[in-house]
């Protein structure tokens, strides 16, 4: 969305303000002489003040311009990469409540289950991807600050594959895509929402959304949050959870606007860690599929994560814009464990394993600061964005890992339980890791002839790691490069190709010598199109990214981690919406994803990726009645699959193919809204693979669940 300031108006504006000044000067001229001169009095119009957020104009379920893939508000058509963009009007239509549920919606993405945030993160194209808030990195290579709600959110963007130019973090540029949730803004008009949210497995949920003007187009304060507390389709499962999210905007000048964020989440539930591949999907044994992992006093696991936003934006003239953003995250974990290791250590009794205990205990304190100049001009046919910034990052990451023998659990009977032993120190590992990131990045967008569209980028990161325990310093620097050009083909399609490299380091690497940094590379082709005319449009890509220096759990010692050679992923993803009527809206996406290990010197050349399946999708439908007797009233139905997938390394055990149906009812009467959603209507079983400690385990996937929710806004 383009900003203007007092300098300037949009034509809405202009044309708006018009019938206040031209009907008394129509009047004048009326009675005017024909040589007397009629001066008219100043007529000053301002436009809005400056929006600092990155959410930008949607048309329905179609976002028209993002900021994740170039930090500039740039028509998604014009960026020679995949980005798929999730409104809040999809979040809202859908009933989504987590960031799980709503990344159903973009091609290629695949999301950790919440009880295995604390080892995983989410994966885009069969890799990795880092979590960005705002534009903020959170650090780390899971999915620990996911905080399991989403009533804070304006829109998600997901930029697939690495783009090293403008992301560094803690440790680097990412390697394998971005998720960047992009949170609500305060607003100059007072609104508040208030609900509840209840439902299967005792789930209660009041939520809030309050937005307070405090000086009239200056100074606004927004506070969002919910409090949970649910049980789980998993035996022994419970969790409690606290969000809050307040946040304010203050205008200090026409040119000048401040945004301070502020987020903080508490969670404690019991960990889960994957029942044994060899009952549960093989044929070795039987296993009750909703059976708790491990012992079922296990204390719980507490997450608490805090995180602080400042930005300022500065407009210099109406071709130079400035902005400094920093960040504050505080993010601590006590995690404790139950878990089965190795194989059944008796073949005569293959539903007994032996159980571990474990604490792992680790504290982030992370600090980023990241400043930007944008210059926008056109020089004869050519239009040009150019972007220049730095990022420093300063992250301390102490952490502490303790295990012992617990005893053995006979999976096959469901009344084989043992009572959990806290470690004892037999099996301490510390670490006491300091990173330290510097990038310098600049960045050219050319359009020429109002067509063709390039892009070009360089970044060069600098990593400096101190590792106390061990007494060891390693440095480690890159340049990396981004280029691509989409070219409109006619006002319908354009076509691009681009190429991006990702590089970062390694996190609390416990392995033979000092690990070597991550890279990756991507090249990609495809067409993006918007049918206005039908209401449809989307985009397809063919795409292959190569990563390097991958570290992973080593299947020889899980304290311990070893680093592959190279791994693989191809594919071909589409993403479409079709939006024909008013009431009539069509998401749709499907992803070929053939993700392996292409050189190895520990897993077999040619094993499939863990957890990413070949084949995936889904569709979603809704209709919604605009008038009559049934105005108000919402239908929608989504339809989601996805073929088998492997569940380690190496390959042993696939799970099944799967399809899953959610449904919603939604109506709205006055202020109040009222709403329905049935997960998993048909009560599909299944297991998803479960990625903790890279052992063959797996956990079934979410059964039946119906949930009620009712909210007033004023």
């Amino acid at each position: 969305m383009k900003r203007r300031f007092g300098r300037r108006v949009s034509l809405c504006a202009l044309c708006a303000s018009l019938p206040a000044f031209l009907e008394p000067s129509f009047v004048l001229a009326q009675n005017a002489s024909d040589d007397e001169v009629i001066t008219l009095p100043t007529v000053e119009v301002l436009a809005s003040p400056l929006t600092n957020t990155s959410a930008g104009p949607v048309d329905g379920y179609r976002a028209l311009t993002g900021n994740t893939a170039t930090k500039t508000d740039t028509p998604l058509k014009e960026i020679p990469q995949s980005i798929q963009v999730i409104p809040r009007s999809v979040i809202d239509d859908q009933q989504d409540q987590t960031l799980q549920e709503a990344l159903e919606n973009v091609s290629g993405v695949r999301s950790p289950d919440r009880q295995e945030r604390l080892t995983t993160t989410f994966f885009i194209r069969g890799f990795q991807a880092d979590q960005f808030i705002d534009g903020s990195p959170v650090f780390g290579q899971t999915a620990v600050f996911d905080s399991g709600t989403l009533i804070s959110v304006e829109r998600i963007e997901v930029l697939k594959g690495p783009s090293a130019t403008l992301f560094g973090g803690g440790t680097g540029a990412p390697v394998g895509g971005i998720i960047n949730v992009v949170p609500k803004s305060p607003e100059f008009k007072s609104g508040y929402t208030a609900g509840v949210r209840a439902g299967s497995f005792a789930t209660a949920n009041p939520f809030w959304d309050f937005n307070q003007p405090l000086v009239d187009d200056r100074l606004a304060l927004r506070f969002t949050g919910d409090l949970e507390t649910s049980e789980s389709h998993v035996d022994n499962e419970r969790s409690k959870r606290v969000a809050l999210f307040p946040s304010l905007r203050a205008v200090l000048s026409e040119d000048t606007e401040l945004m301070l964020r502020g987020f903080y989440t508490r969670e404690k539930y019991k960990e889960y860690s994957g029942l044994p591949a060899e009952g549960a999907i093989g044929d070795a044994f039987s296993v009750d599929r909703f059976r708790f992992s491990g012992a079922s006093d296990v204390p719980n696991t507490r997450v608490e994560n805090g995180l602080f936003i400042g930005r300022l934006t500065h407009q210099f003239n109406d071709h130079l814009t400035g902005w400094v953003q920093g960040s504050y995250y505080d993010s601590f974990f006590e995690e404790n464990s139950s878990f089965l290791l190795g194989d059944a250590p008796n073949p005569a009794q293959p539903s007994v394993f032996n159980v571990f205990s474990g604490e792992l205990e680790t504290d982030v304190e992370q600090i980023n600061v990241n400043p930007n100049l944008s210059a926008k001009f056109s020089l004869g046919p050519t239009d040009h964005t150019f972007l220049i910034g730095a990022e420093y990052d300063r992250t301390k990451n102490p952490a502490f890992l303790d295990f012992r023998f617990n005893g053995q659990l006979d999976y096959a009977d469901p009344d084989s339980d043992l009572s959990f032993l806290a470690p004892n120190g037999t099996g301490l590992s510390r670490q006491n890791n300091v990173y330290d990131t510097l990038g310098i990045y600049a960045q050219e967008q050319v359009t020429l002839f109002e067509r063709l569209h390039l892009l070009g980028g360089l970044r060069w990161t600098r990593i400096d790691v101190e590792e106390k325990t061990r007494g060891e310093q390693e440095s480690d620097s890159r340049i990396t490069p981004r280029v691509g050009a989409a070219f409109d083909i006619n006002d319908q399609i354009t076509a691009f190709v681009g190429y991006g490299e990702g590089f970062q380091a390694v996190l609390n690497f416990v392995g033979d010598g000092p690990p070597e940094p991550e890279e990756s590379e991507q090249i990609e082709v495809g067409f993006k199109f918007a049918f206005d005319d039908i209401g449809l449009s989307g985009s397809i890509a063919g795409y292959e990214i190569t990563r390097r220096n991958v570290p992973i759990t080593d299947p020889d010692n899980i304290t311990r981690q070893i680093q592959t050679g190279e791994q693989r992923s191809r594919g071909a993803e589409l993403d479409l919406i079709w939006q024909p009527t008013a009431e009539l809206s069509f998401l749709a996406n499907y992803a070929y994803t053939d993700a392996e290990i292409t050189e190895d010197s520990t897993f077999p050349v040619g094993d499939r990726l863990p957890r990413i399946p070949l084949h995936s999708g889904r569709i979603a439908a809704r209709y919604e009645f605009l008038e009559g007797t049934l105005d108000g009233l919402g239908v929608g139905l989504g339809l989601t699959a996805a073929s088998e997938r492997e569940i380690s390394l190496p390959n042993s055990f696939q799970t099944e193919s799967y399809f899953t149906i959610d449904a919603q009812l939604s109506y709205e009467l006055g202020p109040v809204k009222f709403g329905l959603s049935v997960l998993n209507l048909t009560d599909e079983r299944y297991y998803e693979p479960y990625l903790f400690l890279n052992q063959r385990v797996v956990r079934p996937a979410q059964s039946r669940a119906v949930y009620a929710t009712v909210s007033a806004t004023f």
